[in-house]
């Protein structure tokens, strides 16, 4: 399962960066037109548990705490038990010192071409390398926003946890949270567009799963230096892989 999300980390949709020392990617995953078919007309809210307050989750061994923002009442137990079904798989592939916060909203007015988004601020780190959020705090005894992850509460979720599989169809909530989790921990490239330009989110430096991806003569992440808009945007469109432990793994498409 660890390589697969690796894989499917690689699908993203880029931000503006912010500024020299920050910056910021979003990954997003996009409607297909099966699963728009699948839509609700209007989402099912569950009233009773409309409220301003922000519930808190933490994992198993409490190395992820989740803080869901939800003031009208979209979520549920089920939903609630994917959040922990997800971060509780990633703790045990992460050695971290500090826990690492995200939210999760609920967001009914995201594009309808959306399904789940996530925005993660990348800062400078040593070495000439960027680095998430949800690892550059770490060792500093701080408990920070991480990524936020915001969810079309439109799109036909299967997240109930009674069964391996709900119904033919249903995008299994489960399982894109772990995909969007991947990416707060830096699993995805780190590319944005500024000015209508490609760029990496810090410029002149690479994260480094950029220096992972790979079309068989370089790597993305030596595109960081001196690599133009043109030729970043060339480089994604081509057949990408992974290079992970002397393997190299097949990616989807990143445009």
């Amino acid at each position: 399962m660890f390589l697969l999300l690796l894989i499917f980390a690689f699908i993203a949709v880029p931000a503006m960066a912010q500024d020299e020392e920050t910056g910021e990617v979003v990954y997003v995953d996009s409607v297909d037109a099966f699963t728009q078919m699948l839509r609700h007309p209007v989402a099912t809210r569950n009233v009773m548990a409309e409220s301003g307050a922000n519930d808190t989750i933490w994992s198993r061994e409490k190395k992820f705490l989740a803080v869901v923002n939800d003031p009208y009442g979209y979520k549920s137990e089920g939903i609630l038990h994917c959040i922990r079904m997800a971060m509780d798989c990633w703790e045990s592939k992460v050695e971290i010192t500090d826990p690492i916060s995200i939210t999760f909203m609920f967001n009914d007015q995201i594009s309808p071409d959306v399904e789940i988004k996530t925005t993660v601020k990348y800062s400078r780190g040593a070495a000439r390398m960027s680095i998430p959020s949800s690892l550059y705090y770490q060792g500093r005894g701080k408990l920070l926003e991480a990524g936020i992850i915001e969810i079309n509460p439109y799109i036909a979720w299967d997240s109930s946890w009674a069964y391996d599989q709900g119904p033919y169809g249903y995008d299994n909530m489960t399982t894109a949270l772990q995909r969007h989790i991947a990416h707060v921990l830096g699993f995805g490239t780190s590319v944005a567009i500024r000015d209508g330009r490609f760029n990496f989110a810090i410029q002149r430096m690479a994260s480094a799963f950029d220096n992972m991806v790979t079309n068989g003569q370089k790597t993305l992440g030596s595109m960081a230096l001196r690599g133009t808009s043109d030729e970043i945007e060339s480089f994604l469109k081509g057949g990408l892989k992974l290079s992970v432990g002397g393997k190299e793994l097949p990616l989807f498409p990143w445009i």
